[in-house]
């Protein structure tokens, strides 16, 4: 349900889906083309798990990506190293000559980011996404390596996984991402991803232009001058809902980042700012609620 087609936004090949798919579904299954005998996964390793292959299986490793490709990543190893992955090969009784070695050895580092011991026919093309739309597993007991759905995912979309080591970069902003994706050799631009070419949801704070945050804003300073045990009495955080006297006062909008753009815009009012300005408001709100919590404790 899946094929490979080029996105010409980021500039490389990539799987893009047949049909939709509910979160938890198997969008692709895959045995591998070839493996490192070990978890340790050294270029003799990688040189070695080529050199085994039968002719045919070796040129359909070769085609997966090409010298093209490769070259667009600026991907380069050292000639001492590769000198010494044939080396080892050959005290083995595997014979290879030092273009070829180098050319297996660059396709597992540009393949070798969904899974550094095994190289796939289509999945090790599979893109690293922002917005973690898929997720990428081995099954040790059917020697399968499995792409799932994290999220609703609609046909004709470029699915992928979070491919970077941090985690933490997951919460901060597409800039810094883009950053952490180029030195980690998985792009040589800005991510064009539709979690930071779009509307970014996972980066979303409370709009403080909606009529209903000003609201919030007094009744917490009137909170604020009666008492502490007022304040205990309704929680006033800036995040969520308020309840003052049993009185639900309406949820105000989301502020959403888009990455195109690089404005601030909320779901409900009219409000649109720069990221200097959105980080002001930031800042306002966590000292507000550090007060609060500070007073709340006397």
């Amino acid at each position: 349900f899946v094929r490979v087609e080029r996105d010409h936004s980021q500039g490389f090949r990539s799987i893009k889906t047949i049909k939709s798919f509910w979160p938890g579904e198997v969008v692709a299954r895959e045995l591998p083309l070839m493996y490192c005998g070990s978890e340790v996964g050294s270029m003799v390793e990688m040189l070695l798990a080529y050199l085994r292959l039968d002719p045919p299986k070796r040129q359909a490793v070769m085609t997966l990506v090409s010298d093209f490709e490769i070259g667009e990543r600026g991907y380069s190893i050292a000639n001492t190293d590769v000198n010494q992955a044939i080396a080892e090969a050959a005290e083995q009784g595997l014979q290879v000559q030092q273009k070829e070695a180098l050319a297996v050895l660059l396709r597992w580092r540009y393949l070798g980011a969904v899974d550094r011991f095994r190289i796939y026919p289509r999945l090790s093309l599979l893109r690293h996404s922002c917005a973690a739309d898929g997720e990428f597993q081995y099954d040790g007991q059917t020697g399968m390596g499995t792409l799932s759905a994290r999220t609703s995912v609609n046909p004709q979309w470029w699915i992928g996984s979070w491919m970077l080591e941090d985690e933490s970069l997951f919460w901060k902003g597409a800039n810094v991402r883009s950053a952490a994706l180029q030195k980690a050799g998985l792009l040589t631009q800005e991510c064009c991803c539709p979690r930071c070419h779009g509307s970014d949801a996972v980066r979303a704070i409370k709009c403080p232009g909606c009529t209903d945050y000003q609201k919030r804003l007094k009744a917490a300073k009137l909170l604020m001058l009666m008492s502490s045990s007022a304040v205990l009495m309704a929680t006033f955080v800036g995040w969520g809902r308020v309840t003052l006297d049993h009185v639900n006062l309406k949820q105000q909008g989301e502020v959403h980042r888009n990455g195109k753009l690089k404005r601030w815009r909320c779901t409900v009012c009219d409000f649109n700012a720069s990221d200097v300005a959105v980080d002001g408001y930031i800042k306002i709100e966590m000292q507000l609620s550090e007060d609060l919590a500070d007073l709340s404790a006397i």
